[in-house]
């Protein structure tokens, strides 16, 4: 599959966006192994936690959910 990409405007003002852009996969795979971190903690961990780490660790686990990612 090919993709043609267009930019237009500033290239010095939109450098963060097309640096963003160009890490996309490395950005998608870090969310992806935070999210497989929590998840772990919360399903799995012998250690005691507290109801305010848990509930930490659950709002962590739903701000990194983009839907289509699943």
């Amino acid at each position: 599959m090919k993709f043609k990409i267009q930019f237009e405007g500033d290239l010095y003002e939109d450098k963060q966006e097309l640096r963003q852009l160009a890490l996309l996969s490395d950005i998608i795979c870090a969310i992806d192994e935070v999210k497989d971190l929590v998840r772990t903690r919360l399903k799995y961990s012998d250690e005691p936690m507290s109801d305010g780490e848990i509930k930490l660790l659950e709002d962590i686990y739903q701000c990194l959910h983009i839907k289509g990612l699943e």
